[in-house]
């Protein structure tokens, strides 16, 4: 089912009717998550698997991770760089968990999210792949992220989502600029917000080795 409605609307409403099954839960890779879209001059909420698939992948599992995007690295990469171009998303999320290896918070994942607990939009790609044995298709979609603002550098983590203000968020849908535009329109129009942070669970043993 395909929702059309105004940004702050589709978001409002993300918990009701076909959408609600995916919102109460965590946002994993390779399962499905709303996103927002343009299409046809609508903008959209529908499902897409987390976890870009690219047009050229044999497999709809690619071997490596493909759920996060670099932004440092998203306009020449073969993984990315077609959708970066021409498919845009916006990911509703209410938090986000990232594992810790060193600090106060070692050994543990912890959610990020904004004080006062509103949705923030993080910027994404999509894209759509076809089974050339089977003729399905699946849409799929990365989140871009970026050097870690201050407060999530400090908890322990090196990357962070690229979120957008409400005045960002549509032009993104629909921005075809050269890729090094698009790259100054996400670093310029990228929102830092007042994070706050919480044990979510303890890693598995032997996370140690992961340092």
């Amino acid at each position: 089912m395909i929702k059309q409605r105004s940004i702050p609307r589709l978001v409002t409403e993300m918990r009701t009717d076909d959408f609600e099954q995916y919102c109460d839960l965590l946002i994993v890779p390779h399962r499905p998550a709303p996103v927002i879209v343009a299409v046809d001059g609508a903008i959209v909420l529908k499902p897409m698997r987390f976890s870009l698939i690219p047009q050229w992948s044999k497999d709809a599992k690619p071997k490596f991770a493909t759920h996060n995007a670099r932004l440092e690295s998203i306009a020449e990469k073969p993984t990315w760089k077609d959708a970066f171009q021409k498919r845009h998303c916006l990911v509703p999320l209410t938090h986000f968990i990232e594992p810790i290896y060193e600090g106060e918070y070692a050994g543990f994942m912890v959610a990020f999210h904004q004080n006062g607990g509103d949705y923030l939009l993080a910027a994404g790609i999509w894209e759509e792949w076809t089974n050339r044995d089977t003729g399905e298709v699946i849409e799929s979609f990365s989140i871009i992220t970026g050097e870690p603002p201050k407060f999530i550098a400090d908890v322990g983590h090196d990357r962070g989502p690229i979120f957008l203000p409400d005045m960002a968020q549509e032009e993104w849908l629909t921005l075809n600029e050269s890729p090094a535009s698009m790259v100054e329109f996400l670093t310029s129009n990228r929102i830092h917000t007042d994070y706050m942070v919480e044990k979510f669970r303890p890693m598995r043993p032997g996370w140690e080795k992961r340092k």
